[in-house]
């Protein structure tokens, strides 16, 4: 899995124009929300904008490339909707280090050192279990349940 094909799978989950008063991300186009980057023209926000923001504000910052290939979409999609440090922190919890949501050396060290088909487990399970104590799980859960089967699946085909 590399970026050019994790971006696509992500834009196609991600959808176009939103704003939903009850999301907390409010106003979204092409998963950048007005949120988290309220300097941006949300509406008018280009897919080859929202490119460049997942490369260099996700996919670098989280040393998804150094990742075995079966982590690489399921991270990128956790960081993309359920945040960056939030991400990292979960992965941490999958492999036994300090969850500091920084993506450090010891991080990468101990995902090296951890098969990879244990921790794609614990991620993708706490993944569910951080959506399912969310407030907005009644209104979002199955849509949320649907993205991460979907990123499981593509997974489970690379391990």
């Amino acid at each position: 899995m590399n970026f050019e094909r994790a971006v696509q799978i992500i834009l196609n989950h991600e959808g176009g124009y939103v704003w939903d008063k009850e999301d907390p991300g409010g106003e979204t186009n092409l998963g950048i929300s007005k949120r988290a980057y309220p300097h941006l023209d949300i509406k008018n926000i280009t897919r080859e904008d929202a490119i460049g923001i997942y490369l260099k504000e996700y996919w670098l910052p989280l040393k998804i490339d150094e990742m075995h290939e079966s982590m690489r979409l399921i991270m990128f999609d956790a960081a993309v909707n359920q945040g960056l440090s939030r991400a990292v922190r979960m992965l941490q919890g999958s492999i036994g280090v300090k969850q500091d949501g920084i993506m450090g050396s010891v991080t990468l060290l101990a995902l090296q050192e951890t098969p990879p088909g244990l921790v794609f487990k614990n991620f993708a399970t706490l993944r569910i279990r951080h959506y399912t104590s969310l407030l907005h799980w009644p209104k979002y859960g199955a849509g949320w349940s649907k993205r991460l089967l979907q990123v499981v699946l593509e997974g489970v085909d690379i391990l």
